[in-house]
């Protein structure tokens, strides 16, 4: 070890991955999570062993965190509330098929986003790009 200080940066984005595909108590999202425990475990056992306790200074962030889901809090009687995307849908549908004269152009929203389905719904735009 030289007198310059060193820095070490150290993602662990597997996490994050899981538990945006599934929820963040499901098995399959605490596990990687009891795993990482233990690997910063033994991670800052080594700097202790070999940089010395209290010879380094660690960081840890995260770029956001996690909450049940409502259905599963308003079953177990916590205050719960969230986005009723499907509520959106319904309307999103309800204004298009008004506007196009066709069935489920929408088939899920999000508080960013809707999938809209352009096969159903371009044909119905009088869209002559070539003007």
């Amino acid at each position: 070890m030289g007198t310059e200080t060193d820095m070490l940066a150290v993602s662990v984005s597997s996490t994050d991955i899981i538990g945006h595909c599934t929820a963040h108590v499901a098995p399959k999202s605490t596990m990687p999570t009891i795993q990482l425990d233990r690997d910063l475990a033994r991670f800052f056992n080594t700097l202790d062993a070999q940089v010395g306790r209290g010879n380094y200074l660690v960081f840890l962030t995260a770029d956001h965190g996690g909450s049940h889901n409502p259905n599963f809090m308003r079953s177990h009687k916590l205050a719960a509330g969230g986005f009723a995307g499907w509520d959106l849908t319904k309307e999103i549908n309800k204004e298009l098929q008004q506007s196009f004269g066709t069935k489920a152009i929408s088939s899920w929203a999000r508080m960013h986003s809707a999938s809209i389905s352009t096969a159903r719904a371009l044909p119905k735009l009088d869209l002559n790009w070539q003007k």
